[in-house]
């Protein structure tokens, strides 16, 4: 089910992307540079699905996993860089405020770069039926134990404090089509990587979610986990 659910992004990317490149092909005057782009970035999610099914089985397989020193902030501008058009096509401004003291942790970037866009995604489809200004926020920070947190703020429908903690529990979800995995997953990723995830309220609407990893990849290479 977890596979499920994050290879569905990838994989619609592909088909836009397929289609996309078809269409530069069959104009009467067919653009070659628009179409190579196109299958460009097929092959390109292609093999993001590939990583996606890979870092998937790494959390529930026994043995270890390869993680190396990461910039949290990177992956933030990433990410936004990717959804950007997605982002545009509904109407969301994003803002970023980003600590530039913010210690690197020891991570396995697919798997930490699946929870930021989750948590994305979430955000965008939180707002999309509400009125006002879309916001979408975007913080880095050091918490008080000396973790490099994320948090992502929307200006969506908002989170009661009782499903604060009960969204993140397995085939819990608000939405028609929804599997329910997505949170589940961003959770046992943030945590096999010692780490917490946690939702809150918004101040005055929407809602916050925020990770947290320990700040100690400054020098790692390679960690193993024993237990899986």
């Amino acid at each position: 089910a977890s596979i499920a659910h994050e290879v569905n992004q990838p994989l619609a990317s592909m088909v836009t992307n397929a289609d996309a490149g078809v269409r530069w092909l069959e104009r009467s005057n067919p653009d070659l540079e628009e179409a190579r782009a196109a299958l460009k970035r097929v092959v390109r999610e292609g093999h993001r699905a590939g990583q996606i099914v890979a870092g998937i089985r790494s959390i529930f397989r026994k043995g270890g996993q390869r993680r190396l020193p990461l910039d949290l902030n990177d992956v933030v501008k990433d990410v936004l860089r990717d959804l950007r058009g997605d982002l545009r096509s509904t109407g969301i401004a994003a803002e970023t405020e980003l600590d530039a003291r913010l210690p690197r942790v020891s991570a396995d970037r697919v798997q930490i770069e699946q929870v930021l866009s989750n948590l994305i995604a979430n955000a965008v489809e939180a707002m999309g039926a509400t009125q006002g200004p879309r916001l979408l926020r975007l913080r880095s920070s050091i918490d008080r134990d000396g973790c490099a947190s994320v948090s992502v703020q929307d200006s969506g429908i908002g989170l009661s404090a009782s499903d604060a903690e009960s969204i993140f529990d397995p085939f819990v979800t608000t939405k028609a089509d929804g599997l329910g995995m997505g949170l589940m997953l961003c959770r046992s990723i943030v945590e096999a990587h010692g780490g917490r995830l946690w939702a809150e309220p918004g101040v005055a609407r929407g809602a916050v979610f925020t990770f947290s990893l320990p700040g100690n990849g400054g020098d790692l290479g390679e960690v193993r986990d024993d237990d899986g």
